[in-house]
């Protein structure tokens, strides 16, 4: 939108927009989130909480299920195989619905809600040894970290071995966008060489893209 205002040269040859139809876009942008957009997700996210409080009874019955007083419950829209091949989780599947209602609350910007459900999440992703989900989680939770001003520690461990399980998964560009985050985190906290090693280990695993290597190495 900006830069359709820019070109605006008021000639009527080179602009399309005028300042008024950009005032008149943003309105109807705002309008549309706040009578639409905004009710539908939180609509959603009263529903996926509705559920997922249903299906996690609290900490008595985590109890039971630790000493075995009660019966491994059937896990719906979940695939596991055999050995190493990760799982397969559908919408329907209740680690699908928390990290949706994590992904939504943070959008949202409760933070501490998201945070809350991406350590649930993460916790059964690991059991599952889906690793990749796993990761996915882990680099959720630092970025909610670093929004909350949490312990810089937490966040650092958290990236880190987000990136880790995703060059051992062979993801690359996902380790390669995790890679960047932790990058900003230690140059905001003015650690220069934590920022160049950690680039420069992404650079030697990014084997997909010379041009994103070089650009790493390059910073």
């Amino acid at each position: 939108m900006s830069r359709l205002l820019q070109v605006n040269s008021g000639d009527g040859v080179t602009g399309w927009f005028t300042h008024q139809d950009g005032m008149t876009i943003r309105a109807f942008m705002h309008d549309f989130a706040s009578r639409y957009v905004v009710p539908c997700i939180e609509r959603k996210i009263r529903t996926l909480y509705a559920n997922i409080a249903e299906h996690r009874k609290g900490f008595g019955n985590s109890l039971k299920s630790w000493f075995g007083g009660a019966q491994k419950a059937e896990r719906v829209g979940v695939t596991l195989y055999a050995g190493n091949t990760p799982p397969q989780y559908t919408c329907v599947a209740l680690e699908s619905q928390i990290r949706l209602f994590a992904d939504l609350t943070f959008m949202l910007e409760d933070y501490d809600v998201a945070l809350k459900h991406y350590r649930m999440v993460r916790d059964d992703y690991k059991n599952d040894r889906a690793n990749k989900c796993y990761a996915g989680a882990m680099e959720m939770i630092g970025v909610c970290l670093l929004y909350l001003g949490g312990s810089r520690r937490e966040i650092e461990t958290n990236l880190d071995q987000a990136i880790v399980i995703y060059q051992r998964e062979r993801c690359t560009p996902l380790a390669t966008r995790a890679t960047f985050l932790l990058f900003d985190c230690y140059k905001l906290w003015r650690r220069n060489f934590d920022a160049s090693r950690v680039l420069l280990r992404a650079s030697d695993h990014e084997t997909e893209n010379d041009c994103r290597a070089a650009i790493m190495l390059e910073l």
